[in-house]
């Protein structure tokens, strides 16, 4: 009455009503389509047109030399006919762990509190990540990032061919003719090269007593370091003891601390100096590692002394740190 067709059903609900005859598994329920191969639909080619949109085959095999209605038929699977060419059905379940694709449009992934890593089992290759060919390649097996190369050698590989200018590093401390120096923890930062070398010098310390003998005593004189690197310490000291011929000698350090030895300039040994009659001297220069901060110059001496006592003034006691480039 209603023009429609009822296969194992008297009531069809729709233009044709396909319902299972058994439902114990004893027979292969479903409906088969039309199951070509690709080559056996492109034989066809010319019998599709819009009166054909929307009609559905089954591929067994891909197309062995496409036209331009199966280019489409790369694989085996249900295929529709949309008028103009043959479209995959596509298997939702394919997704980049399974199947290759092409972004249609601009993706943002917001990863909120998650994370997002890649990890990899590879014992072989230089390859396993990358962004535009050799643009970025991490490789996996060796731990090592590659620039512009898809087989990195270094932890860190850039090669920019001809072109000058592989690396920028822009911190605030960058300047035209700077290079760049490594702390002692490997930070790196810009310094100039030539020019003016960065001198300081510290204020001239008080007469100070360096009694108790054995213990370090701070004589007053003290410089701030801002730029840490390897410095020159210029040191100049004067005591003036009693009675004669007393102390057998003076040993000095600089630390970051006026009472304790905090990131002490010579961290191993003190800086002896052998005394002498009436009065000991240290005009010497060591070279030290000096990190960021303030150092202030500590003095012991050795016994026997009834008093020794640093003079007060910058040319006796006093110290200049030079930088060395």
């Amino acid at each position: 009455m209603f023009s429609q067709i009822g296969i194992n059903t008297e009531s069809p609900n729709a233009t044709l009503d396909v319902v299972a005859k058994t439902t114990d598994g004893s027979l292969p329920e479903g409906i088969l389509t039309p199951r070509l191969t690709g080559d056996q639909i492109q034989l066809a080619d010319n019998q599709y047109s819009t009166l054909q949109r929307g009609m559905l085959l089954y591929a067994t095999a891909p197309v062995t030399s496409a036209s331009t209605k199966t280019a489409n038929i790369t694989s085996d699977g249900y295929y529709y006919f949309d008028g103009n060419i043959w479209q995959k059905i596509v298997n939702q379940n394919t997704n980049i762990y399974n199947s290759n694709g092409t972004l249609e449009a601009n993706r943002t992934v917001t990863m909120e509190d998650k994370s997002l890593a890649f990890t990899s089992t590879a014992t072989t290759g230089t390859s396993h990540f990358q962004v535009d060919g050799n643009t970025f390649n991490v490789d996996a097996v060796n731990n090592r990032i590659g620039l512009g190369v898809d087989a990195p050698t270094t932890k860190l590989h850039i090669n920019n061919g001809t072109t000058p200018g592989a690396l920028r590093i822009v911190d605030g401390t960058q300047g035209e003719g700077k290079i760049l120096v490594s702390d002692a923890n490997g930070v790196g930062t810009w310094r100039e090269s030539s020019g003016t070398a960065t001198v300081i010098t510290s204020n001239a310390g008080p007469v100070t007593s360096l009694l108790p003998a054995g213990t370090m005593i701070y004589t007053g004189a003290n410089a701030t370091v801002t730029l840490p690197g390897y410095y020159m310490i210029s040191t100049r000291l004067i005591t003036d003891k009693a009675p004669s011929g007393c102390g057998g000698f003076l040993a000095l350090n600089f630390s970051q601390s006026p009472t304790t030895a905090l990131n002490n300039a010579f961290p191993v040994q003190d800086v002896h100096v052998t005394g002498t009659v009436n009065y000991d001297f240290i005009y010497t220069s060591n070279i030290a590692y000096l990190q960021a901060g303030t150092y202030y110059m500590r003095v012991r001496s050795a016994g026997g002394c009834n008093s020794n006592n640093t003079r007060g003034d910058l040319a006796q006691n006093s110290f200049t740190l030079t930088l060395l480039k």
